[in-house]
């Protein structure tokens, strides 16, 4: 009984599909096509960078409009990642909002290229080496380490006895700011002490010394030997007061 009746179990429920399919002869309309959250077109990207570089300060201050041109635009290995380049004048030289500021009378080409990612702007370079995002110059790792190895070299402490071909550069450190390093070096001197310890009584002793030295957008911003010398006010480095509590 249960094998015949399966073949008509089958064809009522095929017949319930079909007639369930009947009841209009007109096609279903196609739902809309919706973008997906972070696809963007290229045009659409490159408007974003566009307005992007018509509000940065350098452009704003004395940027010329009729200029302004893409001059290229580079496909980047992710999904809607472009980079646009954009080229123009400015009536003087600098970067930024030079208002209040002594400026060279000159006209200055700049070249901008500005990344947009997913429709944001991750990164925007101008001559390769101006941050129009953070507003600052650029300086490498490379160029910043320069630039405390010669504060160093020239610092009081290393002027009166340091020993030549002794400066090491040990370790770099973590700064959370934008090109912002801090750099360490050990150091010897041929006499104990710190600072320019001319007509000072010193002990003659080759004396180990290890730096620290921080640098901010290309300038040196603090410096210290030993954890106790302040290398830029040239003193040692005031021990915090200890208070105690008073009981009644």
């Amino acid at each position: 009984m249960k094998t015949k009746m399966l073949p008509i179990i089958t064809f009522v429920v095929v017949a319930a599909l079909l007639l369930s399919g009947c009841g209009s002869t007109e096609p279903t309309p196609t739902e809309p096509t919706q973008t997906t959250p972070g696809e963007f077109t290229q045009e659409e990207s490159q408007e974003i960078a566009l307005e992007f570089l018509k509000n940065s300060a350098t452009y704003k201050f004395d940027g010329i409009a009729e200029t302004l041109t893409l001059a290229d635009t580079l496909i980047l290995r992710c999904p809607y990642c472009w980079t646009f380049i954009y080229k123009f004048d400015s009536r003087h030289g600098g970067y930024g909002d030079r208002t209040g500021q002594m400026v060279t009378q000159v006209l200055t080409p700049h070249g901008a290229a500005i990344t947009v990612v997913q429709g944001k702007v991750t990164s925007a370079i101008m001559d390769g080496r101006w941050d129009m995002e953070f507003q600052m110059l650029m300086a490498t790792e490379e160029e910043s380490l320069e630039i405390a190895e010669e504060f160093l070299k020239n610092s009081p402490t290393f002027q009166f006895d340091g020993i030549e071909g002794s400066i090491r550069h040990i370790d770099t450190l973590e700064v959370f700011c934008p090109y912002c390093w801090g750099f360490v070096f050990e150091f010897e001197c041929a006499s104990a002490g710190y600072g320019d310890r001319t007509d000072l009584q010193v002990a003659t002793v080759i004396t180990p010394h290890e730096a620290v030295i921080s640098v901010s957008q290309g300038t040196v911003d603090g410096g210290t030997i030993d954890g106790v010398w302040d290398m830029v006010k040239q003193q040692m480095i005031a021990e915090p007061e200890i208070k105690t509590a008073e009981h009644n």
